[in-house]
C-alpha cells in the first residue's frame, strides 16, 4: 500500500485533481516505486522526464536534479508575492493541466490553493481558494 502523499500547500489534493495518479512506475529521481506518480505539465529543456514521484516534487529534488519547473505561475504575478511563494509554486508544487495555458491565482499576498476544474458556460473553470481569507477564486478557459 502506498504511503500517504506529502502535503502540498498550494495543491492540497493532487489525486482528486488528476495531477497525481496511482502507478507502480519507478521515479526517475529517487529510483523508488512509491505507488504514485505526477501526471501534470513539466516545463524545461530536458525532454522526456519519465516518472516523477510526489515526494521528489515536495522536497524540490525533481525540479533541482531534472532542471524543470512544475507550475506556471503566469505573467500577472502581483509585485507583493514573496519570492519564496513563487519558488514553492514553481519547484515544489504539482501543476495541473488546463485546456489553454494554466496558471495559479494569487490573493492576500499569497498563492491560492488549486482545488480543481469544473465545467463552466465558457469552458473549463479552474477553482482556487485563498489560504489567508478563504475567498473562492476562479478563472475560465474561453473558447
Amino acid at each position: 500500500m502506498p504511503s500517504p502523499l506529502p502535503h502540498f500547500r498550494y495543491h492540497p489534493d493532487p489525486i482528486a485533481t488528476g495531477s497525481v495518479v496511482a502507478s507502480e512506475l519507478t521515479c526517475e529521481v529517487c529510483d523508488q516505486a512509491r505507488g504514485y506518480v505526477y501526471d501534470g505539465p513539466v516545463y524545461g529543456d530536458t525532454g522526456d522526464e519519465g516518472a516523477i514521484c510526489p515526494w521528489c516534487i515536495a522536497d524540490g529534488r525533481a525540479a533541482r536534479l531534472l532542471d524543470i519547473e512544475l507550475t506556471d505561475v503566469g505573467i500577472d504575478v502581483p509585485d507583493d508575492i514573496p519570492v519564496d511563494v513563487i519558488d514553492e509554486l514553481v519547484h515544489r508544487t504539482p501543476g495541473f493541466t488546463g485546456w489553454q495555458q494554466e496558471h495559479f491565482l494569487f490573493h492576500c499576498d499569497d498563492g491560492a490553493a488549486y482545488l480543481g476544474p469544473f465545467d463552466g458556460p465558457d469552458g473549463p473553470t479552474y477553482r482556487f481558494r485563498c489560504l489567508v481569507c478563504g475567498e473562492e477564486l476562479t478563472y475560465s478557459d474561453e473558447e
